[in-house]
Formats: structure tokens, sequence, C-alpha cells
């Protein structure tokens, strides 16, 4: 296994979730996991290099970011932590099938993709880990960064590097107000690299998070024109992404669409077709507000 040093003790595993270690002498602290399989050739690696794995710090609970954190604790005994929004999912992971579905989820939603195996997660507090915690919300209810001594920001799924962007042209957030201020913050950082969770790392991710906000801007405008006429979040779903045939990859993308109609709504730009003074509520219907 070779690690990429990308300044002084910070390093990387790439993977398909990129996972961060930084060394403070002796001690490892391992930012995110891969899958398990990943997960379990790290640790192995660290311990046979003499590291004490000290703790795993999560950017957030989604199943690509958490699926090897199960592993951590049975082959190293070190803590989990992750912030106070976000415990509950890696405590018990099939929640994030109640949010996308809104029920006890069906099979489909069952898989590695959407569910990691549970793991006793901590609230992450300063003492616990040698670097900086930066808000990052927007992606997830309560999604951090991570700024190490050597000014790397593991930055999660804040932004997107460019393939990511490239492949899927509408990355998931649940909040896009929170997601705005987030891609500013990043902007007024001072560090010598960022690491996305899904991309590479860079001394200015401008061009990415530019492009990113752009991508979301442009749905934005998208999703209003189409509402030019009452359409329901379904409706809005097979216009912008048209027929999903994977039932998962449709409930992301409904879940992605519920948060541009929270934040038209919020922005007063669009309201429920109402029905004699009463909301229409199956299907419930939105419209530019008259």
């Amino acid at each position: 296994m070779k690690l990429e040093r990308i300044k002084g003790n910070t390093f990387f595993l790439p993977s398909s979730t990129n996972v961060g270690i930084y060394f403070d002498g002796r001690r490892a602290y391992v930012v995110d996991t891969a899958d398990e399989r990943t997960t379990k050739n790290l640790i192995k690696y660290l311990l046979d290099e003499n590291k004490e794995i000290m703790a795993v710090t999560l950017t957030h609970s989604h199943a690509d970011h958490i699926r090897g954190c199960a592993r951590v604790k049975k082959l190293s005994g070190a803590p989990v932590y992750i912030p106070a929004g976000e415990v509950s999912f890696v405590r018990f992971p099939e929640l994030e099938g109640y949010v996308l579905y809104g029920a006890a989820s069906p099979r489909f939603m069952h898989s590695g993709f959407f569910r990691a195996a549970p793991c006793d997660a901590e609230i992450i507090h300063e003492d616990a880990i040698p670097f900086k915690i930066i808000k990052l919300p927007g992606h997830t209810i309560d999604h951090i960064g991570y700024m190490t001594e050597d000014g790397v920001i593991f930055s999660g799924d804040a932004y997107f590097g460019m393939r990511v962007l490239k492949k899927y042209p509408y990355p998931y957030l649940t909040d896009v107000e929170k997601s705005l201020e987030s891609f500013k913050n990043l902007e007024s950082l001072e560090a010598e690299f960022f690491l996305p969770a899904h991309g590479d790392p860079t001394s200015d991710p401008t061009k990415e998070i530019g492009y990113q906000r752009s991508l979301l801007e442009n749905i934005i405008q998208r999703t209003l024109s189409l509402l030019s006429v009452p359409r329901s979040r379904e409706e809005l779903v097979k216009e912008l992404f048209g027929d999903e045939s994977d039932p998962g990859m449709y409930y992301l993308a409904h879940s992605f669409v519920g948060a541009i109609l929270t934040f038209l709504d919020s922005r007063g730009d669009i309201e429920l077709v109402s029905s004699q003074g009463n909301m229409v509520l199956y299907p419930q219907k939105w419209q530019i507000r008259k």
C-alpha cells in the first residue's frame, strides 16, 4: 500500500472515497473511510508500520464515508468521531433509508451503497484531534471539514472534483442555501492544499467550486422555468433527470429536487398550488408565486 503525501505529515490514500491520514509522530489519525477491504488493508499497513491509530474522524455520515468504521474499531480499538448532527446515522445506518424513502426502506436500500455496518461513533470535539474543525454544512445537515497543522483541508463532499462534476452534473446535496455558504467559506479559507473526498488535491479549488456553483444555479433556473405551470416534485424529477431506472438513484434525485424546492420556497419564489383555499396534498404541486 502506498500513501501519497500532500504536505508534511498529511497524507491520503486515493480511493473511490479518498481517505485522509495525519501523522503526529507515531500517532495516526484517519479522516473518513473507504470500503471495508481498503480500510482493512490500510489499518494493517499502519499497524505494521508501528503506528498507533488514535481516531477515525468523519466529515459526514454517508455510507461511502463510514463503510469501514466498524472494521477500524474491530482491528484497532480506535474511537470514531463525527459531528453531533450526523452521529445517529453512523450508529443506526438504516436512518439514511428513512430519510430518503420517508419510511422503513425497501430492500434495494439495504445495500452497501446506502447502508454501512453500524458503528458506535462519538460526537467530535476539538480535544480529540490535533487539527481544526471547519463547519461546511449543506451536502448533509452537519457536514464538517478538517484542517491539519500542515495547512491541508480535508473537505469531504462540501465540493467535488472536476471528474465527478463532469460525470454527475447535479451533485447531491440536502440544503442549497447552506451549500452556497460553504462554497464561499471554502473559497475564503487560507490553506496550502484542499482534498475533496472525490477528487484530487489542489492548492486552489475555486475552479471546481465555481463550476459546481454554476451547475447548481443552472438547475435552480431550470426548475423555476418548469414551474411556470404547476408540477409535483415527482414530475420535476422526471423532467430534470429523465426516466431513472435505478430506484436508488431515483430517491437521491427526489431528495435533491426537494432541496431545490425548499430553497426556492424560502426565497418566496414559489408556492404550493391551492384549491379553494386548501393545500393540494396529493400530489403536491408547486408553481411560481403569482
